[in-house]
């Protein structure tokens, strides 16, 4: 067993929320992985509680829904002896509205997006969010250095927050394989979300308008005139209530309620799923990186999705790619060809467990350790 470093870093993030978010299940990856090598802290920033009565008064003045502001600033910031820490590490940028307020030059952001600003889809309309995004952002320029996940997000952090490239690092994620591997049948529990007389799509993640899911139920409907039995399974739950209900208003007018299930959060083991599922097939428009391919690939799941942002870059030719993700007559000829042609499912699929043996997370944080100890002089 190797000795642990010297070196001492203070994590600073939100209370792991897995249900909520995949940020939060990087972080819990992260931290634990990096305990192995050095000695480290994690200090949970916490949010002013604002009464339920005011942000219902809020929401109806402004005609939005901003629980999630509500529920995430302004965030306090416990006391802590920074002069005992090398390095002072935000895991991500929903804690980064602390940086304003906090004394201290040795801050390394860990970002994994800045889509609020480079996403059009995704860009808020409300004073609100447009404002908690500013004082994130002005945040984090105050950072001696930012972590993100992939080229393509740090081109866009560089472009969108003017931050100097030359002080951005790209280090991948990665995965858990005792969590993500290809199982045998008899390995996996009785899962009666899926269907084994139907030919089973899986998408995971949320309703948000950058993951274009909308355009994966119009191709479930074009899929449907030739394939009867094509069923989409969608697992995570509600981010926001609004686009939850446009979702099912097109799965009604599609005439698709036996086509599509929403499942919500599911606390099993998600590997079973990707196991079980025929093609996972994830539309998004953009991403930081994109965990849910590898997540897929790892077990044994052949995936279609957008030659967009960070996709490319992490699906690699392990993947089959659509180039208009807004055309949901692309997405289906391309399920149509991952489903009919079996050559073509097992080139896929061994790609693809090939490709993601490249992501672990005891990777990621020796690479973020590294990183530490390569800077560490300059943040004193």
């Amino acid at each position: 067993m190797h000795e642990k470093s010297k070196m001492r870093i203070l994590f600073f993030t939100t209370k792991f929320q897995a249900r909520v978010s995949g940020i939060s299940i990087v972080d819990e990856f992260l931290y634990k992985e990096m305990q192995k090598i050095t000695d480290c802290d994690i200090c949970y920033l916490r949010a002013i509680k604002v009464p339920l009565i005011i942000q219902n008064a809020v929401n109806k003045l402004t005609k939005k829904d901003l629980q999630g502001f509500f529920n995430n600033i302004p965030f306090i910031v416990p006391r802590c002896n920074f002069d005992n820490y090398d390095v002072i590490y935000f895991m991500n940028q929903q804690n980064t509205i602390a940086l304003n307020w906090l004394n201290t030059g040795k801050i390394i952001v860990g970002l994994r997006d800045v889509i609020s600003y480079s996403c059009p889809e995704d860009k808020s309309t409300s004073f609100f969010f447009k404002f908690y995004d500013w004082l994130c952002f002005r945040g984090i320029k105050r950072a001696k250095r930012i972590v993100c996940d992939s080229q393509s997000e740090k081109n866009n952090i560089s472009e969108y927050l003017r931050y100097p490239v030359e002080r951005i690092d790209v280090i991948h994620l990665g995965l858990e394989p005792s969590i993500f591997y290809k199982k045998q049948k008899r390995e996996i529990k009785n899962i009666s979300f899926f269907d084994k007389n139907c030919k089973n799509l899986l998408y995971v993640g949320t309703e948000s308008p950058r993951k274009n899911l909308s355009t994966l139920i119009k191709a479930v409907a074009e899929l449907k005139k030739e394939i009867p039995n094509i069923r989409l399974v969608k697992i995570g739950d509600i981010l926001y209530e609004k686009e939850r209900q446009k979702i099912l208003s097109l799965i009604r007018e599609l005439n698709l309620e036996q086509n599509i299930l929403l499942a919500g959060y599911v606390n099993v083991d998600l590997g079973d799923y990707y196991n079980l599922a025929d093609v996972f097939v994830f539309p998004s428009l953009m991403e930081g990186f994109g965990l849910p391919l590898l997540e897929a690939m790892a077990c044994g799941c052949p995936v279609i999705t957008s030659r967009r942002s960070a996709m490319p870059e992490i699906g690699r030719d392990a993947v089959m790619y659509v180039d208009n993700p807004l055309d949901h007559k692309e997405f289906a000829y391309k399920i149509k060809q991952v489903l009919n042609n079996d050559n073509l499912r097992k080139t896929m699929i061994k790609k693809g467990l090939q490709l993601s043996k490249e992501f672990r997370w005891y990777d990621n944080a020796r690479s973020i350790y590294n990183l530490f100890m390569k800077h560490g002089e300059s943040l004193k």
